[in-house]
């Protein structure tokens, strides 16, 4: 209440707006208490612990997945600045809402790595050898999936209009 107090008359000031202080103070209470009991709500809530064991596994997942992409091509990056590198290029990744961020994690892993000792050229092989690896199995070991289950529906609902 105290910071609200001091920014009130700040913003009273740069806005040129009466803002009521005692309502602002009632709602500011309210949605500390809210958050408070949501907060609370949530880490008594074990769903929420395995969410974040299962978010941690699968970045982990994909942090191996790229080291080893690197290995494939005969590159052994320091493990700690490859993982400060990797994470930094993942959430820059979701700055842009494409798919594969454009080049962005690309661009950004280069810029990361040269000063390592990784020239820009074996990044780029090991992002290529991740990307296929992460999108382009997965991607055609689904359509084989979807192509397999679709021709069983497709003659099920044939011998089922034949009966």
């Amino acid at each position: 209440m105290k910071i609200l107090g001091w920014v009130h008359p700040l913003v009273e000031r740069m806005t040129q707006k009466k803002y009521n202080l005692d309502k602002l103070k009632k709602k500011a209470i309210y949605y500390i208490d809210n958050f408070n009991s949501s907060f609370t709500m949530i880490v008594e809530n074990r769903l929420f612990f395995a969410g974040a064991f299962l978010a941690l596994l699968t970045w982990g997942l994909d942090l191996s997945n790229s080291y080893l992409a690197f290995v494939a091509i005969g590159v052994t990056p320091p493990l700690a600045p490859f993982i400060t590198i990797f994470t930094i290029a993942i959430l820059l990744s979701f700055l842009p809402l494409l798919p594969g961020s454009l080049g962005i994690t690309e661009i950004i892993m280069i810029a990361l790595f040269v000063p390592v000792g990784i020239t820009a050229d074996h990044v780029i092989a090991a992002s290529a050898i991740e990307r296929i690896a992460s999108y382009i199995l997965p991607t055609i070991a689904g359509l084989l999936t979807a192509i397999y289950y679709g021709k069983k529906i497709v003659n099920k609902n044939t011998d089922e209009n034949k009966s």
